[in-house]
């Protein structure tokens, strides 16, 4: 099964179904372009950004933890910057690490 992240973008209640008691998100989603959408594929590719992030919105609630990276010079088809979009994940990883290494401490406790 497949589905590119447009049925569950951030899959975090699936992470909980599958039986995850600690689910840690990455949010990679951006804002939707607030600009006019000229042609089919700009129409389409606004409305997919739309409806992914009401997804993710929903999808971000069943997660103990959210790492959003700062990506947002960066596009989805930007695949030239992802050496900095790795690396934005790890500094954004870094930051929640405190909590992360709390809470997997109070789970095997």
């Amino acid at each position: 099964y497949v589905d590119g992240g447009l049925v569950a973008p951030v899959p975090a209640s699936y992470a909980r179904q599958m039986g995850a008691t600690i689910v840690i998100a990455v949010n990679i989603s951006s804002e939707p372009l607030h600009q006019d959408a000229s042609g089919t594929f700009g129409v389409m590719q606004q409305t997919i950004s739309i409806m992914q992030r009401s997804i993710n919105q929903y999808e971000l609630k069943s997660a103990d933890i959210v790492i959003t990276p700062h990506l947002k010079q960066m596009g989805v088809s930007d695949f030239r910057s992802r050496n900095a979009a790795i690396l934005a994940g790890e500094v954004a990883t870094q930051e929640q690490m405190l909590i992360i290494k709390e809470m997997l401490k109070a789970k095997n406790d």
